[in-house]
């Protein structure tokens, strides 16, 4: 195969990825006079939004080699700026460096993704070893929940609700107009002469915010109530079993080229 992506091209100084988003979204601190009187909306979420948190159904999507969704990238997270990506999935059988989710070129630090390595490895893809977070995956026979999230100087990755791996580093996400893939990266999305990088397995659900999700409300994600509201931030809420329809408002609906709707959901996520 291609060989290990993550180290591949681009300077580390090309460009530095749209500072304007990385700003992190002042406009939501701002606050009138009399939302500020203890408002901590900015910081883990407002209680009053996110505690209604939307629910997917329980049903999955599987994917083989050469199936994966297309999603438009054009509102997500460039340079430093915050986010928190969460996915339910279950790996199947032969795979090689299987993508959950990613955006961005494959160049050096400048894209954001999340991948199962055939080591049995879970990599926070920056496509290089500054920005890149690696850990064991645990859980390689069976559902598991995992989240990324980047505060805009730290990089933390956890399983099921628990962190096993952080990093600091500074990201320089890019956006391209491939958009964002769901079970390949972006640039190989029309390569179907190589097993590398496609998702062999199950995919329930993914998420995108452009803040960095507290441990309550990853922990409210996992259970299946995903935080969401006027301030949550959220930017897609992907439901995998239903060909990738968006929860989230934003009405960014996947694109299909590929894959099966499944039964198969993570044990007890809907029971309740």
């Amino acid at each position: 195969s291609a060989g290990d992506d993550d180290d591949s091209a681009g300077d580390d100084d090309d460009s530095a990825g749209d500072d304007d988003d990385s700003a992190g979204d002042d406009d939501d601190s701002a606050g009138d006079d009399d939302d500020s009187a203890g408002d901590d909306d900015d910081s883990a979420g407002d209680d009053d939004d996110s505690a209604t948190g939307i629910s997917l159904p329980c049903q999955s999507r599987f994917f083989n080699t050469y199936d994966y969704l297309a999603v438009d990238a054009s509102t997500f997270p460039t340079g430093a700026a915050p986010r928190t990506l969460v996915a339910w999935l279950k790996m199947g059988g032969n795979f090689n460096n299987a993508t959950v989710f990613a955006y961005g070129p494959n160049q050096a630090d400048q894209q954001f993704g999340l991948r199962v390595m055939s080591s049995w490895q879970w990599e926070v893809s920056g496509w290089s070893s500054t920005t890149n977070l690696n850990a064991p995956m645990t859980v390689t026979n069976d559902w598991v929940f995992a989240a990324v999230t980047y505060d805009g100087s730290e990089l933390k990755l956890y399983q099921d609700g628990t962190v096993i791996a952080s990093r600091s580093t500074t990201l320089n996400t890019w956006r391209t107009a491939v958009g964002g893939t769901i079970g390949i990266v972006p640039d190989w999305s029309s390569t179907f002469n190589d097993t590398q990088g496609w998702m062999v397995g199950w995919i329930h659900s993914v998420g995108l915010w452009n803040r960095a999700l507290s441990l309550a409300e990853i922990e409210s994600a996992m259970h299946n109530s995903y935080p969401s509201g006027p301030s949550s931030g959220l930017l897609g809420l992907w439901s995998m079993g239903e060909a990738g329809m968006d929860y989230s408002g934003n009405n960014n609906n996947a694109t299909e080229f590929g894959g099966s709707q499944s039964s198969d959901a993570p044990a007890g996520l809907c029971d309740g």
